[in-house]
């Protein structure tokens, strides 16, 4: 495991309190080769940015800063799903169907009101679910032999 950052403790002091002037400052010091917030109000951004996607944070920091997020129309915080499936490719037909089937469980999620973020664990068990389900029928078809069919 990694180890934390030295200045770890101030760098979330700085965003459960929003404290623009620190941040900068820490930056400046300690990452002087990287680009650095333009003014004040890029580095305010950047702090609800970071704030609202802190899982470890209390709930009500969270919202308040994509509350201001999205008052500002400036969200940049898109949430996505990763769905890779490998196959050979004389069964790739068989993984584009395979990956359709997971799509189509995660589309559901967020159609159920589930949230994408917040609920990850809830939708990879529906993804997973959707996966075996999937492997079960495409087992149960390929033992299927048609009635009058040469065995």
């Amino acid at each position: 495991m990694t180890p934390p950052h030295p200045h770890a403790a101030e760098f979330l002091r700085c965003i459960v309190e929003l404290d623009v002037a620190a941040v900068r400052q820490l930056h400046r010091e300690l990452f002087p080769h990287l680009p650095q917030p333009q003014d004040d109000d890029e580095a305010l951004h950047t702090l609800h940015l970071a704030r609202a996607q802190a899982h470890t944070l209390p709930t009500e920091l969270r919202r308040y800063s994509q509350a201001w997020l999205d008052e500002r129309e400036r969200r940049s915080v898109a949430y996505a799903v990763g769905i890779a499936v490998g196959a050979p490719e004389e069964r790739q037909d068989m993984a584009d169907d395979l990956t359709e089937a997971m799509s189509s469980s995660v589309m559901n999620s967020y159609t159920a009101g589930i949230d994408l973020n917040e609920d990850a664990p809830e939708v990879k068990r529906r993804m997973l679910f959707a996966r075996d389900r999937w492997n079960s029928l495409r087992k149960a078809v390929r033992g299927f032999r048609f009635p009058g069919a040469n065995a």
